[in-house]
């Protein structure tokens, strides 16, 4: 899972990312760099990210080829 796949959900659902850090409770510009993989997300963060766009954890797996 990258944060590009979380990123392109969101632009793909009309969801901005600032209504996502309010949710989360996660800083616009924390959010800003995992998503645009910057960063790494951290556990805890995924988890609060699939809980407020009400997906399965595992929404953002890695496909199989």
């Amino acid at each position: 899972m990258q944060g590009s796949d979380i990123k392109e959900y969101l632009d793909k659902n009309g969801i901005k990312q600032s209504f996502l850090s309010k949710e989360t409770g996660i800083p616009t510009n924390s959010l800003n760099q995992m998503l645009n993989n910057g960063r790494k997300i951290e556990v805890d963060e995924y988890m609060k990210i699939c809980y407020v766009l009400n997906l399965p954890l595992d929404y953002f797996k890695p496909k199989e080829i």
